[in-house]
């Protein structure tokens, strides 16, 4: 685990170093510039809004309370989201250990935090930061509640996949699977 989470913190490191002077780290542009728009007016205490949602909710809700509490620089955004990033890496190995054993884990969590789309995206303001982490909690969860047959492990089954559905609703589609 912590041989994959460094390996993701210092990849995401060196990529933090480049992105700070492009252009973008400080001006996001389309769907980042959607959810960092979205963010500052809920910061600025618009919490509900006045339109039904155009796109899942939680990431920008979580976004805008970054921002209410430590602000809109970009720099400690970007801090948090690689470290999310790296724990991705993290619990792509935990979850995948009991499966394949620890060296088969390794790889996976190696592969995860070596991904180059996932550090890129992880980078903007971007709602992916928060599906990977969530849909693997959600897989771990459901690999657990089926070994254990706790009803408190299919609980938290439940909880990530709804919130996996805050982030990317089509998460929903696998309800009728695990039922």
């Amino acid at each position: 685990f912590w041989v994959v989470l460094a390996v993701a913190l210092l990849l995401r490191g060196a990529y933090l170093l480049d992105l700070r002077h492009t252009p973008f780290f400080a001006s996001p542009q389309m769907d980042a510039l959607y959810h960092d728009q979205w963010a500052r007016r809920l910061a600025a205490g618009d919490w509900w809004g006045s339109d039904v949602f155009f796109r899942a909710p939680l990431y920008p809700y979580l976004l805008g309370l970054w921002y209410a509490l430590a602000g809109t620089d970009p720099l400690p955004v970007r801090l948090l989201q690689f470290g999310v990033g790296a724990v991705t890496a993290g619990l792509t190995y935990l979850a995948a250990r009991p499966r394949v054993g620890r060296a088969g884990a390794l790889v996976a969590g190696v592969f995860v935090a070596l991904r180059g789309p996932l550090i890129y995206f992880q980078g903007a303001l971007l709602r992916v930061v928060l599906e990977a982490p969530l849909f693997l909690l959600t897989a771990w969860s459901l690999d657990v509640a089926w070994r254990e047959r706790r009803p408190s492990c299919w609980l938290w089954a439940g909880a990530w996949l709804g919130l996996s559905a805050l982030v990317r609703p089509i998460t929903l589609a696998l309800v009728p699977v695990v039922v």
